[in-house]
């Protein structure tokens, strides 16, 4: 069955609808279009589409992905109880979001809640963000989505992302913290951060567990709020990179959501991977 971040046996996290609907008319406008990196299973979409705003949905997961497809043409076909018609698009990318399709600065605002590392799965995927990863691959794969995010905002608008922190094994994990770390260090600006409290605890636990683990039960998660201030600069993908054969620089070119080529003046290619460091640098929990 599905594992949960919200306690046995409660299925896959789902991201309430009236916050939704507040925050997609607080950060864009109608008529604009919204990115939704980790799509889910209709968190966002139906939100999106009814507010008036043109939707872009990734997601890896082909279950997830078909019962999207089935909503979107349901939306889109007007069949839906209580919908009014409209002209926005929905766009479904059955692909993961560390590589977007979009071009430079055409997203309005980017707005999604990414996996919970292993602690909820989705599907077997090996292209998964989170499941069969150790906790820093993890980040590393939330570091080329908040990248690629980062390169198709419009400058001046924002990314919210909903997350909460998680014990596993007994290890705390302060992952809203890293984060916010991850997005400042791609050059993000930390807008705002939301605290939504729920009435229910997020794990129910018993008296005698809280006192073994010395841990309180949560009943809230976050919505960290990133702002683009100004023009794109990849700090993940360097532009120019020295040849290892005869040290000339030249320009060089992505070739996956991880590695870039460089093909030097003398025609020598080279590759290379993304530098992570900076995740063991600022993310406390690694």
């Amino acid at each position: 069955g599905a594992k949960s971040v919200r306690g046995k046996g409660a299925g896959l996290s789902r991201f309430p609808v009236n916050i939704c609907k507040n925050l997609i008319r607080f950060y864009s406008n109608p008529g604009d279009v919204v990115l939704d990196e980790c799509a889910g299973h209709n968190s966002r979409l139906s939100i999106v589409f009814e507010e008036g705003r043109n939707y872009i949905g990734y997601d890896i997961c082909k279950e997830f992905m078909d019962f999207n497809r089935k909503i979107a043409d349901d939306l889109q076909k007007g069949s839906l109880a209580g919908f009014v018609d409209n002209s926005c698009t929905i766009t479904l990318r059955e692909k993961s979001s560390t590589w977007l399709e979009e071009a430079d600065e055409s997203i309005d605002f980017a707005f999604t809640s990414t996996p919970y590392w292993i602690l909820e799965f989705y599907s077997d995927d090996p292209k998964q963000m989170g499941w069969d990863k150790t906790y820093e691959e993890f980040l590393q794969n939330v570091s080329l989505m908040l990248n690629e995010t980062l390169r198709v905002l419009k400058i001046g608008k924002f990314c919210a992302i909903n997350v909460n922190d998680f014990k596993l094994d007994r290890k705390f994990y302060d992952y809203h913290c890293d984060l916010i770390n991850i997005g400042k260090s791609l050059g993000f600006s930390v807008a705002d951060i939301i605290i939504m409290v729920y009435q229910r605890s997020i794990k129910q636990v018993f008296l005698k567990e809280i006192e073994e683990t010395k841990s309180l039960p949560k009943n809230h998660e976050y919505i960290i709020v990133f702002r683009k201030d100004a023009k794109f600069e990849d700090r993940l993908f360097p532009k120019t990179k020295k040849c290892n054969v005869c040290g000339a620089v030249s320009d060089t070119k992505k070739i996956s959501d991880r590695q870039y080529e460089a093909v030097c003046a003398n025609e020598h290619s080279s590759m290379a991977s993304v530098d992570f460091s900076f995740i063991r640098k600022r993310c406390l929990t690694v």
